[in-house]
């Protein structure tokens, strides 16, 4: 009787694998077009992350000081050049005062440094003395890569 109950086993298993791969051809499935455009994405997010690596452990090994902050900037929005030396000197005060500040992307420099309305029309110098930056040479941050919106590789400044 062991061989009859094994065998009634198998016919209702095989009942049950033929029910599965109906239910899996009735299930609409990804288009070849859909799937090779999920692989560009992983492979453009792929390419990002791996920028965003290299400009963090490049500016890592700078000596970041307003000058170089200001050839930064230039090179990551070379239109904007009313104001640049005012970022800079924002940002350098914010490297100073965040220590926990974390660069993974040109976007952090530039955005450490975005101007508030009323600052626009300051000068040089109340920018100076409202963000004053004592050291020439900011002192050492953590750069640690981070996860983070869409960076397109064509930002990097990595030489």
């Amino acid at each position: 009787m062991t061989n009859m109950e094994n065998i009634e086993q198998v016919d209702s298993l095989a009942v049950y694998r033929q029910q599965v791969a109906a239910e899996k051809e009735l299930k609409p499935g990804m288009s070849e077009k859909a799937k090779a455009k999920l692989r560009e994405q992983n492979e453009h997010d792929r390419a990002e992350k791996a920028a965003r690596t290299n400009f963090a452990e490049w500016f890592a090994k700078q000596n970041v000081t307003i000058e170089f902050l200001m050839d930064l900037m230039f090179r990551i929005a070379s239109g904007d050049v009313e104001n640049i030396r005012k970022r800079a000197i924002k940002c350098a005060h914010m490297f100073q005062n965040w220590g926990h500040t974390t660069i993974s992307e040109p976007h952090d420099v530039m955005f450490l440094g975005e101007l508030l309305p009323e600052e626009n029309e300051l000068t040089v110098a109340k920018i100076e003395s409202k963000y004053f930056s004592g050291y020439r040479f900011l002192p050492s941050f953590s750069f640690l890569p981070r996860s983070r919106g869409h960076l397109s590789p064509a930002y990097s400044v990595v030489s």
